[in-house]
């Protein structure tokens, strides 16, 4: 049987009447949520970490933990916003309904790759005035619209190894559009590693180190560095190394502060932190304007730890200077310590002078004015300007030049007015130090006038440059032709290709065939249709210095009464692809002999043995010829050493004549005819 319509309506009355005393009895009981009040537990729900990120979606999720006080059903959905702090309005998921506690997702797509994101699960009543309640925040971020493994880390290297400690290097090449990736060090005694220390975070490309210890003296280990992306990603390593360990009876030895530094001379302090085994040992340093220092020091013999210093002198002023201490022991065995690179730098001249120099390449509207640095000052770089305008009072400045040397420095002025006087100088600063030029004056051309400006060179190498020059004005005609005259005199003899320019503005043309070290002179040149020129003023620049060969002399081992090992090095084979080195050796300064030469392609290290006499003191030194250089060599630093003495002869055995001597020399000396030769020559003149 069908209700009619007032029927329902008195049935829905009716049950509304006795469920009435219940909600009533326990609204008087109620908590409050979201301002409304609801009888007995509100609804829970939490956020609960996301899952399938992408670089366009995520997959949502939450956990409803209570229904609340109707226990009937509750629709849940999520809130997700950009975690930049740019974003207030949050986009939602569809809703769910749900009768039961219990876990729920949602997916999140359209989402912009490599993007942070924040979300929570929220979850509502549909009945009761519609109680809301909301779960905390989390975030994600979307993967990077990349490949896999962009980033790359490099080789990575120790240095510093010492019995039992070690300093490893690695560089972090590339990121890729990665904000932050983190980096660390595995190392162990097998390839396996089995320890991983100096974890860090690196927000730009670059290199990274840690430094080791509780390492095994005299042990090789076995590392390699390592990167990750802190967002997604692969892990990427660099190739495996190795070190060994000095061991517990080796030599160790550090620099400690520089002294006495003047603008010419600075002592250089040493530190001989253990001996090992040995109860003597020969110390000095290698120093130099670069890491690859040059020059060694005489060497000095210590018998215990210590300090020892050395004064250098004839140093150039406001120069950085790289030196290292080194030390072998003074008997016995090749096993040579050498301290990190140090570096020290000598003071700076007093006082900052500058003068003005008279204007160049004069047009209408521009003008290069010249200053000359004629002292660097006590405090260190300078940055020098021009002042100008149309009175004493100038009212206009041009950019800071920062400039590491003395000598002239330039600058283009553009936006003159036409026939107009215009009064500049110069003028230097370095930390409060300041000076100013005399001023000087300039007239510019009329407007109608063809006016170029000749510019500096750049990128100046040992046999090319980059000439610049400025078009200030066309004159009167649509289209110009610009090229440089240059050469090794004022008169030039060489131009650029012609160039077309229809406007104002920058000229740059690049010349090569160029001799090294060699002053090099050049100059604008304009020309419009009708014939007539234009000519910038004549600038200079002076070409560097090819690579030159280079070498040093290192200290003689294997020393023994007949023979001796000579030790050097080829440090740079200058413009060549080829060098000779030999080294000359003697009892005297001037050495007089010399040894075989050898031929060589790339830097190394070389050896020489020589027959010597016992007790005899000797000097040598390593030499290098460049043959495309017209045969000029150069040579290291003389370095001195003692042969060792003869034993004593047996007392039943004296020597008396040339035959006895013979018979001792093939006993105790050997046989080779060299040695019994040179020994016999000394004994019998």
């Amino acid at each position: 049987m069908l209700l009619r319509p007032t029927s329902f309506l008195f049935a829905f009355v009716l049950v509304a009447l006795l469920v009435s005393p219940v909600l009533a009895t326990g609204l008087s009981e109620s908590s409050r949520i979201n301002g409304n009040s609801y009888q007995g537990q509100a609804i829970r729900v939490t956020t609960q970490a996301v899952s399938g990120v992408t670089k366009t979606s995520a997959t949502l999720n939450g956990f409803l933990e209570s229904l609340g006080p109707t226990d009937i059903e509750v629709n849940v959905w999520f809130e997700y916003i950009l975690n930049d702090g740019t974003s207030t309005v949050p986009t939602k998921t569809g809703p769910t309904k749900m009768t039961a506690p219990g876990p729920f997702s949602a997916s999140a797509a359209g989402l912009t790759s490599y993007t942070p994101y924040q979300f929570r699960a929220v979850a509502a009543s549909p009945l009761l005035g519609g109680q809301i309640v909301k779960g905390a925040y989390l975030p994600f971020h979307t993967l990077v619209d990349k490949a896999p493994v962009p980033i790359t880390v490099s080789n990575c290297w120790a240095d510093e190894v010492s019995p039992g400690t070690a300093v490893l290097h690695g560089y972090l090449s590339r990121m890729e559009t990665y904000n932050e990736v983190k980096v660390w060090f595995e190392w162990g005694t097998s390839a396996g590693f089995g320890n991983k220390a100096g974890e860090q975070i690196l927000y730009t490309p670059g290199p990274f180190s840690i430094k080791i210890s509780g390492l095994i003296p005299g042990s090789r280990y076995y590392f390699r560095s390592g990167a990750f992306p802190t967002v997604a990603g692969t892990v990427v390593y660099s190739t495996t190394d190795s070190l060994t360990t000095l061991g517990a009876g080796d030599l160790a030895v550090s620099t400690w502060a520089v002294t006495n530094i003047t603008t010419t001379a600075a002592t250089i302090t040493g530190y001989l932190e253990s001996m090992g085994a040995f109860t003597s040992a020969n110390v000095w340093f290698e120093w130099g304007t670069t890491a690859a220092y040059g020059q060694v020091t005489l060497m000095q013999t210590v018998n215990q730890t210590g300090i020892y210093t050395y004064s250098l002198e004839g140093l150039a002023a406001g120069t950085t200077y790289h030196f290292r201490a080194k030390a072998i022991p003074g008997s016995g065995g090749w096993v040579t310590a050498q301290s990190p690179d140090n570096q020290f730098t000598t003071k700076f001249l007093p006082g900052v002078a500058v003068s003005t120099e008279p204007a160049g390449g004069v047009t209408a509207n521009s003008a290069v004015l010249s200053g000359f640095l004629t002292s660097f000052g006590s405090s260190g770089p300078v940055s020098a300007l021009f002042e100008y305008g149309t009175d004493t009072t100038f009212g206009s400045k041009t950019a800071q030049q920062n400039l590491n040397t003395t000598g002239n420095f330039r600058f283009a002025v553009t936006g003159l007015s036409p026939s107009t006087t215009y009064y500049f100088r110069a003028t230097a600063f370095s930390n409060s130090d300041s000076a100013y030029g005399q001023y000087s004056t300039f007239h510019t051309a009329s407007s109608a006038a063809l006016s170029i400006s000749t510019g500096v060179a750049t990128k100046v190498g040992p046999s090319s440059a980059t000439l610049y020059a400025y078009i200030n004005s066309l004159g009167s005609a649509p289209a110009i032709q610009v090229w440089f005259n240059f050469g090794q005199s004022p008169e030039y003899g060489i131009s650029t290709p012609v160039q077309t320019f229809t406007s104002a503005g920058t000229v740059s043309a690049q010349v090569s065939g160029l001799t090294a070290e060699t002053t090099c002179y050049f100059q604008a040149v304009a020309q419009a249709p009708n014939g007539n020129k234009a000519y910038g003023s004549q600038a200079t620049f002076s070409t560097v210095s090819m690579p030159k060969t280079a070498v040093t002399t290192y200290p003689a081992t294997s020393i023994t009464n007949s023979s001796a090992t000579l030790n050097g090095k080829l440090d740079n084979l200058g413009n060549t692809t080829s060098v000779q080195a030999w080294f000359e050796y003697g009892t005297t300064a001037e050495f007089g002999n010399a040894t075989i030469v050898r031929t060589f392609d790339s830097p190394a290290p070389f050896s020489s043995t020589i027959p010597v006499l016992p007790g005899t003191t000797y000097y040598y030194r390593a030499v290098a010829l460049n043959p495309v250089t017209g045969g000029s060599s150069v040579s290291g630093a003389s370095i001195p050493f003692v042969t060792a003495t003869l034993p004593s002869p047996p007392v039943t055995s004296p020597v008396t004549s040339p035959y006895d001597w013979f018979i001792y020399c093939q006993k105790f000396v050997g046989s080779t005819y060299e040695q019994w030769k040179l020994s016999f020559m000394k004994l019998f003149p």
